[in-house]
């Protein structure tokens, strides 16, 4: 399966990363890119080619407006969303599903042929911290694909997806031609958030795979920093 490696181009920390984790995945017979990485740098030409709102209320709209954050913030969480938002559009582009991975994973397993319908976490374990996933998932998390939880990292903020579940982060999943029209019809409609708030279990259908596909690499490589342009 295609697979698109997002890092940031002239960041040192992002490109140590991403190089590793495209090694990791061409040992494990991935076809893996790197994929250059919208930052606040650039991120006017994105802005203007997508001409997307921002979802009100929300974090995000908040910081936009400069209630909660500074503007860095705000266009780091928006450069890292256009990140995702972009390869959506090349699965439908392709016509195909593809793994979209940040620059801060690893892989730990070569890809099978695994069937999935519109979104897939490759990282559930390794996306949490551990005390959480020790606490709560590891009770019930089940070999193979299964459906997401109902009732686990619920997105919190007065709007459309109030109570829904999200994605332990984005840094890892994969993602079909069907998952990303549902994603993008739901920004164009309601407006953008950061990408694992927009990735929850009312706006797509989620499943994750176990055992994991992908491990954070800071949890082998230490004192990584994993922000997009900051």
């Amino acid at each position: 399966m295609k697979t698109y490696i997002i890092h940031i181009k002239d960041n040192s920390n992002s490109e140590k990363t991403a190089n590793l984790c495209l090694s990791e995945c061409q040992k494990f017979d991935y076809n893996a890119e790197l994929f250059d990485g919208i930052t606040p740098k650039t991120i006017d030409l994105w802005d203007k080619k997508y001409s997307l709102e921002v979802l009100n209320p929300s974090h995000m709209y908040d910081r936009q407006i400069g209630r909660n954050g500074s503007k860095h913030t705000y266009e780091c969480k928006y450069s890292n969303f256009l990140n995702h938002y972009t390869l959506w559009l090349k699965s439908i582009e392709l016509d195909q599903p593809i793994v979209i991975l940040e620059h801060d994973v690893i892989p730990v397993k070569s890809w099978e042929n695994t069937e999935f319908d519109e979104m897939l976490v490759l990282n559930m374990r390794s996306g949490l911290h551990q005390e959480i996933f020790d606490s709560i998932l590891k009770p019930v998390l089940l070999d193979g694909i299964n459906s997401y939880f109902n009732n686990f990292l619920v997105y919190r903020s007065q709007n459309i997806w109030n109570n829904a579940a999200m994605i332990p982060g984005s840094a890892a999943y994969a993602i079909s031609p069907k998952g990303a029209k549902r994603l993008i019809k739901n920004v164009k409609k309601y407006g953008w958030d950061k990408a694992d708030y927009i990735i929850n279990n009312k706006s797509t259908h989620i499943q994750y795979v176990e055992p994991q596909y992908f491990e954070l690499s800071h949890h082998i490589i230490k004192n990584q920093r994993t922000s997009h342009g900051e």
